[in-house]
């Protein structure tokens, strides 16, 4: 969204005599100015939801880089039934990354939550299960355009890691019947993980 940038400054215009002329100050004071004041009604817009980010469409930075995009980490683990004695014991685990932008003014006004599930044990990766979901939020003004949700690798096998991808692509702007029209910004989560249940993202 283009929104988000600092909001305008007041530009002060000063009206020029015809012909270029300069009016002369010498013997009667300041010559009165005609001073030109715009009306700043984009301030109550950045007010109500337009993010603060630089640039739309862009991949963003990590949050813990902006004081404008916030993360949170949830994690369950669930131990899987070995079957035989012999089997080495299994863990799936899931991993919710939830991303949420702020406007100027401290307000949320959209979410992208990223959830990567693996299963694991004894630095072994295994097949399954395994998956990745993505789901969104969005404030007022801020519309849903698209998503994505893939695994760029997924090695099973002692030393195993795998990496999943989720984007969500929003829109802030007017809602129409074909869809929001403004300025678009994304976000994307990469989730990486490994045989003994560690993970990184950015």
């Amino acid at each position: 969204m283009n929104l988000w940038t600092t909001p305008v400054p007041r530009r002060i215009m000063e009206q020029q005599p015809r012909g270029g002329v300069q009016p002369h100050t010498e013997g009667c004071g300041m010559a009165r100015r005609r001073v030109l004041v715009p009306a700043l009604a984009a301030g109550l817009v950045l007010l109500m939801g337009s993010t603060a980010l630089a640039q739309p469409a862009v991949r963003l930075p990590q949050a813990q880089d902006s004081k404008f995009i916030e993360d949170r980490v949830e994690v369950s683990v669930r131990r899987e039934d070995g079957g035989l004695s012999t089997q080495a014991t299994k863990y799936t685990k899931t991993v919710t990354i939830t991303r949420s932008f702020k406007s100027l003014a401290g307000l949320t006004v959209a979410k992208h939550y990223s959830r990567t599930t693996w299963t694991y044990g004894g630095g072994t990766l295994y097949s399954s299960p395994r998956g990745i979901d993505v789901d969104w939020w969005t404030a007022p003004l801020n519309n849903y355009k698209t998503h994505s949700a893939k695994w760029d690798w997924y090695t099973t096998g002692k030393g195993g890691t795998g990496r999943s991808n989720t984007q969500v692509q929003f829109v802030f702007g007017v809602p129409t019947p074909w869809g929001p029209v403004g300025s678009s910004y994304s976000s994307r989560i990469y989730t990486t993980v490994n045989g003994n249940g560690g993970y990184s993202y950015f």
